[in-house]
C-alpha cells in the first residue's frame, strides 16, 4: 500500500477511542459509552475507508485482489456504521436504567420508619416516591404478573424466578414495593420471601399504601398476623392517611384488627378540619354491622359520625337489623325527629316487626 500514514492515524484514534471508557469513568451511570462508542466505530471506519483508498494502486496491477479487498472493505465500513448505531441507541437507555435503579437503592437506604407508640394521633408513614420517567425492567414485569403461588409459581425450568427480584425494598419503575405486591396479588411465596429478606413492613411505596393497610384493604388476615409478627404498627398511618382500621372494609378485619390491639379512636390527620376514625368511615360507608361492632367497643362519636347515624338508623331498621337499631338509639338518634318517620314506611310496605320496633321506642304515631 502506498501512503500508509492515514490508515495508522486512524488505528491509533480507534484505540485511543477504545480507551477512554477505562479512565476512571463510569459506565453504567453514564452517557459516555455511547459517545466512546460512535468514536471508535467513526475511527474504524475511516481506516476502512483510507485503506480502501490506499489499496487503489494495485488496481492495475491486480484487478482480481483489488476486487476482494474493495468488498471486504465496504462490508467492513457498513458493519461499523450498524454497531455505531446501535451503540447510540442502547447503551444510553441501559445506563439510564442503571442511574434509576441506583437513585432507588440510594433512596431506600435513607428510608427509616420510626414506630409510633400506640396513641390517638397517628402520624404518616414516609413515601417511596413513584418515577415518572421510570422504564419497566424485566424484573418489574416479573413483580406485577405474580398471582397466587397456586396459579403461578414463580419457578421456570427449575430455575426459581425469585432470585431475580434482588433487593425487596427496591421499588419497581412506578414506585410499587415488592412487598405491598405480594399482599395485593395475593402470593404467599413472594410475601414470605420478602419478610425473610428484611423488607420494610411500615413503609408506603407510590400507591400510598402500607403492606399492613394493604392487607387490611383486602382482608387478608393471614398477611395481617405475617406483618404484625415483623413488627408492623397497627396503628400507624399510611401516606393516604388511613390507619389499617380506617383501611378495613370487612367486619371481620375490624374485628380482627381490634383483637390485635389497634385503637379504636385512632384518628389520622388530627390536624385537618375534618378528620377521619374508623367509626366515620364506616359510618360514610354504610356498614350499619361495622358501625354497631365500633360503638359497641367504645368508639366515641365525632361530628360526622353524629350527623350520620340517623340515616344508618333508618337503614338498619328498613334491613331488619334491629340490635344495631337499638345500639344507634342508645349513642344519640332522636326517634322522634326523624324526618320522614320511618314508621310510616313501615305501615306502608307492611313490615309489622320493624312497625313493632318503631313503636316499643316511642316512634310518632302516623297520622
Amino acid at each position: 500500500m502506498t501512503n500508509p500514514r492515514w490508515s495508522i492515524t486512524w488505528f491509533i484514534f480507534a484505540i485511543i477511542s477504545l480507551s477512554l471508557p477505562l479512565q476512571g469513568k463510569d459506565w453504567r451511570t453514564s452517557r459516555t459509552p455511547s459517545v466512546v462508542g460512535g468514536l471508535t466505530t467513526t475511527g474504524i471506519g475511516l481506516y476502512c475507508l483510507a485503506a480502501h483508498k490506499n489499496f487503489k494502486s494495485t488496481e492495475k496491477e491486480d484487478p482480481i485482489a483489488y476486487a476482494r479487498a474493495r468488498t471486504i472493505f465496504r462490508r467492513l465500513f457498513a458493519l461499523t456504521i450498524l454497531s455505531g448505531l446501535a451503540t447510540a441507541i442502547v447503551l444510553p437507555k441501559q445506563a439510564s436504567d442503571s442511574t434509576e435503579r441506583a437513585t432507588n437503592i440510594s433512596h431506600h437506604k435513607e428510608l427509616t420508619v420510626n414506630a409510633p407508640a400506640s396513641t390517638t394521633v397517628i402520624p404518616h408513614a414516609k413515601t417511596i416516591e413513584r418515577k415518572p420517567n421510570g422504564v419497566a425492567t424485566q424484573r418489574d414485569q416479573l413483580l406485577h404478573s405474580v398471582r397466587d403461588a397456586n396459579e403461578n409459581r414463580l419457578t421456570k425450568d427449575g430455575l426459581s424466578l425469585i432470585t431475580m427480584i434482588g433487593d425487596v425494598n427496591t421499588p419497581t419503575h412506578d414506585g410499587r414495593l415488592p412487598l405491598i405486591i405480594a399482599i395485593n396479588n395475593g402470593n404467599r411465596e413472594l410475601l414470605n420471601h420478602c419478610l425473610a429478606h428484611d423488607a420494610h413492613v411500615n413503609a408506603s411505596d407510590a400507591s400510598g399504601c402500607t403492606p399492613l393497610t394493604q392487607a387490611a384493604d383486602i382482608n387478608d388476615l393471614d398477611a395481617i398476623d405475617l406483618l404484625l409478627a415483623r413488627g408492623a404498627q397497627i396503628n400507624q398511618a399510611d401516606a393516604n392517611g388511613l390507619t389499617p382500621l380506617c383501611a378495613a372494609h370487612e367486619l371481620a378485619t375490624v374485628r380482627h384488627l381490634i383483637a390485635k390491639g389497634a385503637d379504636v379512636n385512632a384518628c389520622h390527620a388530627p390536624e385537618s378540619r375534618d378528620p377521619s376514625t374508623a367509626l366515620s368511615k364506616a359510618a360514610e360507608r354504610g356498614h350499619i354491622q361495622m358501625v354497631h361492632f365500633l360503638l359497641e367497643n367504645k368508639a366515641t362519636i365525632d361530628a360526622k359520625t353524629k350527623a350520620l347515624l340517623p340515616g344508618l338508623f333508618v337503614d338498619a331498621v328498613e334491613h331488619n337489623k334491629f340490635e344495631a337499631a337499638a345500639c344507634f338509639l342508645a349513642h344519640g338518634v332522636d326517634i322522634k325527629t326523624l324526618n320522614p318517620n320511618p314508621l310510616a314506611a313501615a305501615i306502608q310496605f307492611k313490615k309489622q316487626r320493624a312497625i313493632a320496633f318503631l313503636e316499643t321506642h316511642g316512634a310518632p304515631a302516623v297520622r
